[in-house]
């Protein structure tokens, strides 16, 4: 009770059977909020699927429409238990779906209350992790500080940690690395200088295709070649933070060469993301289509962006490191956008819960994989 006590307001002595007798009026009071939003939500929802897919009869149109996904995605798909919430018991569930619904419709303030409400019953973490993130959507610290405690009490582990809202900035600068512009040692050489001398944030685009057709060219123990493209391999290696193979790289070119290969360099914690500066570089050089931070509807020119985008890459991977916000028509207007593509593999990568929790109500499970950020 300490918890929900200091989620209230500061300095509010402990609760008289008076005030007790106004807090279960007033929860009850959410729960009917939250019941006619969840009524209002189904009537829109039900007039939203009969406006994207007409096709559709009168009986399928009254539930959240998902367009059948292609075998191929399909195929890739995650099972349920890889998702929020999926090991939580049916009233858990359920209030995960509630919660979700009253976010995707941005009643978020009702939806942080309804859930700090309930959080005493709930055995699962993925149920705290929501609140967690509608506190980080309400820049909430003080309430996130404090759930913080309460989380590490309750599942003896590190709770997650409070990313401040990044500042507006220019995009990170990017270079398309296109493998039949590096197939001499001088524009190696030339790259691998480039590289040495820029910032870990660079993105890079191809690098991935550059680090395979540079394999492709070694051979171990061949004394005579120029150690230029495995210095510039190794070096991509290690903005792509992969490890293992840096290592057994590293390995063969010692045993080539016979000197000193360079280290696999471990760095410290990027500022701003949470996360190992290596790591964050090694998403960022993945190709990814990444989303705004905000998504509402109309999907409109960010549709015809990912369109574009799909074209280019058979492997459709979304980064949703920055998306804090997506509603539920917009939500619907994607699927339907993405069931069309003719890609090969969809993924939506390090998104927060209450969006991995909304992908999940939608049906996006049978055309994407769904990878929610680690707490």
């Amino acid at each position: 009770m300490g918890l929900f006590s200091r989620l209230g307001k500061s300095g509010t002595a402990a609760a008289t059977p008076a005030s007790a007798e106004q807090q279960l009026q007033q929860q009850q009071r959410q729960r009917e909020l939250a019941r006619e939003a969840a009524r209002k939500i189904d009537e829109i929802e039900a007039a939203m699927a009969a406006d994207i897919f007409p096709s559709a009869s009168a009986s399928t149109a009254a539930t959240p429409a998902v367009a059948p996904a292609p075998a191929a995605v399909a195929s890739t798909a995650p099972a349920d238990d890889e998702l929020p919430h999926a090991a939580a018991t049916p009233e858990s569930a359920a209030l995960a779906d509630e919660i979700t619904i009253l976010y995707a419709h941005g009643q978020f303030d009702v939806a942080a209350e309804l859930l700090a409400s309930r959080l005493a019953e709930c055995e699962q973490p993925e149920l705290w992790w929501l609140l967690f993130d509608l506190y980080q959507l309400l820049e909430r610290r003080d309430a996130f500080d404090t759930l913080s405690l309460a989380y590490a009490q309750r599942f003896e582990t590190s709770p997650p940690d409070w990313h401040a809202r990044a500042p507006a900035s220019t995009p990170a600068a990017r270079l398309t690395l296109a493998t039949q512009q590096f197939d001499s040692h001088t524009a190696q050489a030339d790259l691998l200088s480039t590289l040495q001398a820029s910032p870990p944030e660079l993105r890079l685009t191809g690098a991935e295709a550059l680090v395979d057709a540079l394999r492709a060219t070694l051979v171990t123990g061949e004394r005579d070649s120029t150690a230029i493209p495995w210095l510039l391999l190794l070096e991509l290696l290690q903005r792509l933070n992969r490890e293992a193979e840096f290592e057994q790289i590293a390995l063969d070119y010692c045993a080539t060469f016979e000197v000193s290969p360079p280290s696999f360099r471990a760095q410290p914690d990027a500022i701003g993301t949470g996360q190992p500066a290596s790591r964050a570089a090694a998403l960022a050089n993945v190709d990814a289509f990444e989303l705004p931070a905000a998504m509402h509807a109309p999907l409109a020119s960010l549709q015809t962006r990912i369109i574009a985008y799909a074209a280019q890459h058979p492997r459709l991977i979304f980064d949703g490191s920055r998306l804090r916000q997506l509603d539920y028509i917009c939500a619907q207007q994607l699927l339907a956008c993405l069931s069309s593509l003719p890609v090969s593999y969809i993924e939506f990568r390090n998104v927060n819960h209450l969006v991995a929790s909304l992908l999940r109500l939608q049906g996006y499970a049978t055309l994407a994989q769904i990878v929610p950020r680690p707490y």
